[in-house]
C-alpha cells in the first residue's frame, strides 16, 4: 500500500469514526432527553392514563395517587398512598415488558426485586412465606408473598406475580410494612384488574 492509499484509507476511517461518535453522542443525547421528558410526565394525568390503559385497566384504591413512565421498552405505572389524604398502605407497581421479552417469570421478578432494592434501600432477605393462585385478567396467576425485615426490625411484605396485560407480560409488586399491610385494599385492586 503506497503513502497516498494509506492516508485515503486513514481518512476514511477517521469520516467514519467521526460519524460513529456523532450517532452515539446523538444517540445518548436523544436517549438522555427521552428519560427527561418521562420524569418530567410521569404525574401528568394523562400521561398516566395513556400508560396505564396500555398496561391493563384497574381501579384506583381510595386515598392512592398514580404516576407513570414510558420508557420506550418499559412501562411503570406506580401507586402510592396520598399523603394529602392521609393513607397509609402498600407501595404498587406494575411493569409492563416487551411482548418479545426473552426472560421467565422468574427471571422477571429477580429484575423486578432488584430495581426496587436499589430505589428503596437495602432490606434483610425477603423470604417466600406464602403463594397462592389468583385470577388476573381472567387467568391463573401464581402470587409469591414474601418477607423480611429492614435494619430498623421493621418487617416488610411484598407480593410478586406476573399476569398477562393488554401488551404482553405485567409484574406486579405490591409492597410495604406489615403493620400498614391492608389485605382489603391489595385483594380489591388485584381483582379490579381487567
Amino acid at each position: 500500500m503506497n503513502r497516498k492509499q494509506l492516508l485515503t484509507l486513514i481518512g476514511v476511517l477517521a469520516v467514519i469514526c467521526l460519524c460513529v461518535t456523532g450517532l452515539i453522542v446523538g444517540g445518548l443525547a436523544y436517549a438522555g432527553n427521552r428519560f427527561g421528558k418521562a420524569i418530567d410526565n410521569a404525574g401528568d394525568p394523562a400521561n398516566v392514563q395513556k400508560v396505564a390503559s396500555s398496561i391493563a385497566d384497574y381501579s384506583l384504591p381510595s386515598g392512592y395517587k398514580q404516576m407513570a413512565l414510558d420508557m420506550m421498552i418499559y412501562k411503570y405505572v406506580m401507586l402510592t398512598p396520598d399523603p394529602k389524604g392521609y393513607t397509609d398502605g402498600p407501595f404498587i407497581m406494575l411493569m409492563a415488558y416487551p411482548v418479545n421479552s426473552n426472560m421467565n417469570d422468574e427471571q422477571m421478578q429477580q429484575q423486578m426485586q432488584r430495581a426496587f432494592a436499589q430505589q428503596g434501600g437495602k432490606y434483610a432477605a425477603m423470604e417466600v412465606v406464602d403463594t397462592k393462585t389468583l385470577s388476573i385478567r381472567g387467568k391463573d396467576a401464581k402470587v409469591t408473598i414474601m418477607e423480611g425485615k429492614t435494619s430498623d426490625g421493621t418487617t416488610m411484605r411484598q407480593w410478586l406475580t406476573i399476569f398477562t396485560g393488554k401488551s404482553g407480560p405485567v409484574m406486579l409488586m405490591i409492597h410495604g410494612d406489615t403493620s400498614t399491610w391492608d389485605d382489603k385494599l391489595v385483594n380489591d385492586f388485584v381483582a379490579s384488574i381487567k
